[in-house]
């Protein structure tokens, strides 16, 4: 018993030791508890001040989606309105485009009626007295600008220049349209003036109505050798014929130079309408012509002042008689248009002499229309 005694009390110093020591560790333990607690409380609260921040920021934004959203719906209105304005723009514009589509036959009409009050757009009315530059009208109501040659007071004795070839600044070279609208510029010098084409399509309106006729005047360089010839009968066909030419009943010093070309279609090097089977003759020739096969004479052709090739078939300058220096009678004296072969020069053999002049020299060329007798 006296063993057990001093066990039971170690034991119990043992165990009040421990009681001692957890007395004392208590303390701690809630301190850390309590530090851990603030910190919590602390993260917390900077939780709630960054979830306060967030709502106020979208609150802001939804403000400003809302502010967006009425510019947005103001910009709408807008562009309703402006679109509502181009729609009447466009049906405006389009009105006025019927109306523009409409104005060339309402001017037409205007202009015919105007063209009643001024009967001298014509070379052939008694106001015309001197040759020179004059507009004149055409079937369609449009005007264009002629030169008109007055040899007297009658209708008859007054005449339209449609071709002029008599110096080499015009390109006569030219393609199908040129020759259908017409080219260059006619001035009030008949003799050294520009050469110039009045166009196809404007012929053909003159001639289709009426009785026309077509005088062809022609002159070498030097002046010693002209000749002159007047179909009674002339006729440019519409666009549909290819402007095919009608040329009888003629008289004159130049005989007939016509003739190998009456009724054929006009043709050039884009338009090939001759009847030459294996080739373009506009093309060979370099110009616009009522070509067969293809040519007698060429007014359109090249225009030089030197001689010309005397072979037909390379020859692309037009060229005229040899330079004469005896006296003619131009009155009496008629020519007659011939190749003697196709390896000789063009030639006009006399009527009354039968002298022969061929081809060394170009011609200048003038034509003209003029009312006929019905």
């Amino acid at each position: 018993e006296m063993m057990v005694a001093p066990l039971q009390f170690t034991s119990l110093v043992l165990l009040l030791l421990c009681l001692v020591r957890a007395t004392a560790v208590q303390p701690t333990v809630s301190a850390d508890n309590d530090a851990n607690l603030q910190i919590i409380v602390g993260e917390n609260k900077n939780v709630s001040i960054a979830a306060n921040a967030l709502l106020l920021n979208d609150m802001d934004l939804a403000a400003t989606l809302a502010a967006h959203d009425a510019t947005i719906s103001s910009l709408q209105s807008t562009l309703a309105a402006q679109q509502a304005q181009i729609n009447a723009l466009t049906e405006l514009v389009l009105a006025q485009a019927q109306v523009l589509q409409e104005l060339p036959n309402s001017l037409n009409s205007k202009l015919r009626g105007l063209y009643s009050l001024f009967p001298e757009a014509s070379c052939f009315v008694s106001s015309v007295t001197v040759s020179g530059l004059y507009y004149i009208r055409l079937p369609n109501a449009s005007s264009t600008r002629v030169y008109c040659q007055v040899n007297g007071t009658s209708a008859s004795s007054k005449w339209l220049q449609f071709q002029r070839n008599t110096e080499p600044t015009t390109n006569f070279t030219r393609g199908w349209a040129a020759y259908s609208e017409g080219f260059g510029t006619p001035t009030s010098d008949n003799i050294n003036g520009q050469s110039y084409w009045l166009g196809l399509e404007t012929l053909s309106q003159l001639t289709r109505n009426g009785t026309w006729r077509l005088r062809i005047d022609i002159q070498d360089q030097t002046n010693n050798l002209t000749l002159s010839s007047i179909y009674n009968r002339f006729m440019i066909g519409p666009a549909s014929s290819n402007y095919t030419f009608y040329a009888t009943n003629v008289t004159g010093t130049a005989g007939d130079p016509l003739f190998y070309h009456n009724n054929m279609s006009f043709s050039t090097f884009d338009r090939d309408n001759d009847r030459a089977p294996d080739f373009n003759c506009a093309a060979l020739f370099e110009t616009g012509w009522w070509f067969n096969a293809c040519l007698l004479t060429n007014p359109n052709g090249k225009f030089s002042s030197s001689s010309c090739s005397s072979t037909y078939g390379l020859s692309t300058v037009w060229c005229g008689a040899a330079l004469q220096t005896q006296a003619m009678n131009l009155t009496q004296e008629v020519y007659t248009w011939s190749y003697p072969n196709q390896t000789t020069p063009l030639c006009l053999t006399g009527s009354i002499n039968n002298t022969q002049h061929c081809l060394y020299k170009p011609f200048k060329f003038w034509m003209y229309v003029s009312p006929g007798v019905a």
